[in-house]
């Protein structure tokens, strides 16, 4: 607190009046940082056009955005907390971050660019995935390495959403 304190320009007593405690501090703090990034990854949808390449733009992003909150080298115990920020409140975070996705995915079904399949369904793994590569340390890839991000998202990810797939009830 008192580095915050110090960096904000306020003392410290003035942060516990307005937010009460670290938890909650943290809770905005991140779910600021989430809407920031929503509407960084509205952006790239508006100068994007390909499907694809916005989801390799998005994830990339995200990844960028990850490190700086949740670092490579974090104490696990702050990952588990920032995973379980995420889904606190009505709506979470999560929540929103998901109404995002699906929305987007289904502008793109509407607009014939993406096979038309559950964005319900699709948003949730986009999420979940997302979410495992920035909690989860990884030794096999360099997700520091811009390159090796976008690779992952273009060939794994993406195709979640791109691809053509079958409606559950119809298997």
């Amino acid at each position: 607190m008192d580095d915050i304190a110090a960096a904000s320009s306020v003392s410290r007593a003035t942060l516990f009046r307005r937010y009460g405690n670290k938890d909650e501090l943290f809770e905005r703090a991140l779910r600021f940082a989430v809407h920031s990034m929503l509407s960084k990854v509205g952006r790239i949808f508006v100068a994007v056009p390909d499907s694809t390449e916005r989801i390799v733009e998005t994830f990339a992003a995200c990844m960028r955005f990850g490190s700086t909150v949740v670092p490579a080298d974090a104490d696990p115990h702050h990952t588990a907390d920032m995973l379980e920020v995420l889904t606190r409140g009505t709506p979470s975070v999560m929540d929103l971050a998901h109404q995002f996705v699906a929305g987007q995915i289904a502008d793109g079904q509407e607009d014939g660019r993406i096979p038309s399949v559950d964005p319900d369904m699709k948003a949730d793994a986009l999420i979940r995935i997302t979410l495992g590569y920035l909690a989860t340390p990884d030794r096999r890839f360099d997700l520091s390495d811009p390159h090796t991000v976008r690779t992952i998202a273009r060939t794994v990810i993406a195709p979640i959403v791109t691809a053509l797939g079958q409606h559950a009830d119809s298997a």
